[in-house]
């Protein structure tokens, strides 16, 4: 049987604002609270805070299982017991309106069970002479973008955008079904404001001014940005209060408004059409107009979201509200963004947290090269052997850390010549630099080592602003820093990387343009780095441990590798092998393109490296000219490292070469040794090659038969 209520009693009405999310609930409740009595109507709220969730808590059928109650209290029975005293609180309250009509906020009661919203609707029958619901629902766009927003205050990231659609149609026709159709108001809203306004229209009262102040608690678009790479990458759990305070400050800042990309609107409303549209016949209207499509600043995607929190992480650090610093000066990903952030959350708390992962006897050696110094047995070695407790070799990607590197600290990192080597667009570049930052930052926090080794040549391309960014990355992590670089005398250094550059595509127009600039490579890391955190080496075998360089720079690190084998990798190619590849290189031989190129490549330098002859040698004058012309190059390499490297030979070998046309002179022998070597697996139309045109076409014929294991 129902309850008997006070005859008085039924002749009010029951009014419930049911939301739906994001449509001025919050606003109607606290107008409410702080307007005092309004005339002729009672407000009903038992609980506490933002929301309450009374008629949810009070009519469940199983209350124990209600997530935000089972967080608030520690058993079943407290929450049994708190459902009850919401219930008579309920009673109590509808009592006391004393024939007033009674105003209760429930946004999350669209969410009810079936069940449920029948056992209160038969509750208020049986006390109101009428109940009316207020359903006000927010175009489908703007509630997601809403829905994204509150999300990054609760324990899980927000979810991808196009699965925050809200379920208009269920809901409304599941109120409708229970409550009667005249009974459910719906109504659209622009904004929670508009939704506050219309729904004290509908009670034909004025609307209350207290709740305006909720109005524009929205992030722009950068500060969302910022917020969600804190949610994502921070590493910390999410913090109701701290998360709240952050959001609080972050409002005044950043531009530009957070809206769900129009693609993405298409693409959800299409898919929900049907839903869509007999929520419109409902409300009688559109719910949601044609938008235009987003001006900038504008997101197409949460990886795109993600890539303006740096450009809003520099604008935080720039502003610097509250004075705060951050450890991260120049984030160049999201993952440093969000340490910006949480440098910044803890300003506003007053506490400083250690950094992660850092260790003051740590020491990071950064081995820089040169080039041509026995640098990729050293990464081969330190990457297959490494065994010493006492260091750990970085473990990412190939042995060569120098491309990654670059990569990630480069402002431009689509120009080193990989990329364009394997036809990598700009945006992949992009998503590789992403991904290997974090492995990069991972793997270093997670160091627990007194040395950790880096190794790559490639490191010497970034610019000095770009190492500065490099050494405060590193900084982070270890209480030291230390770079060796091997150093080669110019002519033996300008004989290997001649070669090594027509190896990798490159086509050097004279000899002098393979000098190796010291000064441009080196001078940069005693300015970032300064000048006792830098070891010089000189490149000389006759001085190494058993001549070999990779136990020289075990030595020098002092670590050892348990079952190292000495290897030479990177061999020099005999002479004309080194003439034929420059002829293929000039005169327009090809490979194809992206992987099978670069395959046929790698599978053709293992070729001409089988080819026997002697090795290159550029004449001692021509070396003499050049060093001549950058003689303060070299006089600044001696005079900082106190060893000599200008000492030339000044009797040339048999077969030296003084310009790269006398180089081409050796392209024929070459060619017709490639025959004798490898002409049982492929034909060429050049059989007896006497011009350089003719023996670049003799490796052309044989490199196209190669990479036929490339899909």
């Amino acid at each position: 049987m129902r309850d008997k209520a006070p005859r008085e009693q039924l002749h009010s009405v029951c009014h419930i604002h049911a939301g739906m999310s994001h449509a001025g609930g919050p606003l109607i409740r606290f107008a409410l609270k702080d307007s005092g009595k309004l005339a002729g109507f009672h407000f009903l709220q038992i609980g506490e805070g933002r929301q309450p969730r009374d008629l949810v808590t009070a009519f469940s059928s199983a209350p124990e299982k209600l997530p935000y109650l089972c967080k608030k209290f520690s058993s079943p029975e407290e929450i049994l017991r708190h459902a009850q005293s919401i219930r008579r609180g309920i009673e109590s309250g509808i009592h006391a309106a004393a024939g007033r009509s009674v105003i209760m906020v429930e946004e999350t009661l669209p969410t009810m069970p079936v069940e449920e919203l029948m056992a209160l609707r038969d509750f208020l029958a049986s006390r109101f002479q009428s109940i009316r619901l207020v359903v006000h629902l927010r175009a489908p766009s703007a509630s997601m973008a809403c829905e994204f927003q509150k999300r990054l205050l609760g324990p899980k990231l927000p979810v991808p955008m196009g699965k925050l659609f809200p379920r208009y149609h269920g809901q409304l026709e599941k109120l409708d079904s229970v409550f009667g159709r005249d009974a459910v108001i719906v109504r659209k809203c622009d904004s929670p404001q508009q939704g506050m306004e219309d729904f004290f229209q509908l009670l034909g009262v004025p609307s209350p001014s207290g709740g305006v102040r909720e109005a524009t608690q929205v992030l722009s678009l950068e500060a969302t940005a910022l917020m969600f790479a804190f949610r994502k990458f921070s590493g910390v759990p999410a913090d109701v209060k701290r998360d709240r305070m952050l959001m609080r400050e972050l409002r005044r800042f950043g531009k530009g408004v957070f809206e769900i990309p129009a693609d993405v609107r298409k693409r959800v409303l299409d898919r929900q059409s049907a839903g869509m549209a007999w929520v419109d016949s409902r409300l009688g209207g559109r719910l949601e107009e044609e938008l235009p499509a987003a001006v900038p600043p504008s997101v197409a995607s949460l990886t795109d979201l993600l890539a303006l929190s740096v450009t809003a992480a520099h604008k935080l650090i720039a502003q610097k509200p509250g004075g705060f610093t951050t450890s991260i000066p120049q984030p160049h990903t999201p993952r440093e963004a969000a340490q910006v952030v949480k440098d910044f959350a803890n300003s506003l708390h007053g506490t400083v947290e250690p950094r992660a992962g850092s260790r003051k006897d740590a020491v990071c050696y950064v081995h820089v090269g040169m080039a041509k110094t026995g640098t990729t047995s050293i990464q081969h070695a330190l990457r297959s052997c490494g065994s010493d407790p006492s260091f750990v070799y970085l473990d990412i990607g190939p042995p060569n850390h120098g491309r990654m590197i670059f990569s990630l600290f480069a402002k431009s990192p689509e120009r080193h010549p990989y990329y364009r080597k394997i036809g990598w667009p700009i945006e992949k570049v992009h998503r590789y630099v992403l991904k290997m930052r974090a492995a990069f930052e991972n793997a270093l926090a997670a160091n627990g080592s007194r040395r950790f080794i880096i190794s790559g040549e490639a490191i010497t391309m970034l610019k000095k602003e770009e190492l500065t960014d490099f050494k405060a990355f590193l900084d982070r992590f270890f209480g030291r820093v230390q770079i060796v670089a091997y150093v080669r005398d110019p002519k033996s250094y300008m004989e290997s990387i001649f070669q090594q550059r027509l190896k990798g595509y490159a086509l050097p127009k004279e000899f002098s343009n393979v000098y190796p600039s010291y000064v441009r490579k080196l001078r940069k890391f005693d300015q970032v780095f300064g000048a006792d955190h830098l070891i010089f080496r000189k490149f000389d075998p006759a001085s190494f441990p058993q001549r070999d360089v990779v136990l020289d720079f075990c030595r020098l690190l002092e670590i050892t590798l348990a079952g190292y084998q000495s290897t030479r990798r990177n061999e020099s190619l005999p002479l004309e092998a080194v003439a034929l590849l420059y002829a293929f290189r000039t005169y327009g031989g090809k490979l194809g393109a992206g992987r099978l190129a670069m395959t046929r490549n790698k599978e053709m330098i293992e070729a001409l490296g089988q080819l026997e002859g002697a090795k290159l040698s550029i004449s001692y004058r021509k070396v003499e000219e050049v060093v001549h012309e950058r003689r303060e190059d070299l006089e600044w390499l001696e005079k900082r490292t106190g060893m000599s490297f200008g000492k030339i030979p000044s009797i040339d070998v048999t077969d030296s070469v003084e310009t790269l046309d006398a180089l081409l002179a050796h392209s024929m022998e070459g060619a017709r040794k490639l025959i004798t070597r490898f002409g049982h697996r492929f034909k060429t139309s050049e059989p007896r090659p006497e011009t350089p045109q003719q023996a670049a076409k003799v490796l052309s014929d044989f490199a196209l038969t190669l990479g036929r294991d490339i899909d």
